[in-house]
């Protein structure tokens, strides 16, 4: 098989530049910064909500069933490589 230039620079360009550390660490705080506004933005119930509780529950709820989802996974991944 034979590598074109497209496929070439497709894949040079999807890999990450580690030696720029400080560029990475900008990166990191943005996306990190957008992720915690995003869930505190969720946490505000939207207008006419006839329950704010029953919207926290729910918030809450969704948001441990996601955690215990991926903890899952962890932990199933984890036995896999330990055995």
């Amino acid at each position: 098989m034979t590598k074109t230039a497209a496929n070439t620079f497709a894949f040079t360009e999807l890999k990450p530049d580690l030696t720029n550390l400080p560029m990475l660490n900008l990166w990191a705080t943005r996306g990190l910064s957008i992720t915690l506004f995003a869930m505190i933005v969720a946490l505000i119930p939207p207008p006419g909500t006839s329950d704010v509780w029953l919207h926290e529950a729910k918030l809450a709820g969704g948001s441990l069933f996601l955690v215990l989802i991926g903890f899952f996974i962890y932990c199933r991944a984890r036995r896999k490589r330990l055995v």
